[in-house]
């Protein structure tokens, strides 16, 4: 179960480090409040839905989050 676990993070945990490295310096610009709070709105939400879902997947309850 917690290779399944690994198996799931470790792709995303790839693509986001990639993702930082390649453009970071445009993610949290000083100017971009609006843009900051909409990265943030989003963001949040998304990956609270990605939690449970690879949690219902790997048969762990949500409770292990």
């Amino acid at each position: 179960m917690r290779g399944r676990l690994f198996g799931y993070g470790l792709p995303i945990w790839i693509v986001g480090t990639v993702v930082l490295r390649l453009r970071g310096q445009y993610v949290l610009l000083p100017r971009g409040f609006k843009r900051t709070f909409i990265l943030f709105a989003v963001s949040f939400p998304l990956i609270a839905w990605l939690v449970r879902r690879v949690l219902r997947r790997s048969g762990l309850g949500w409770t292990a989050a």
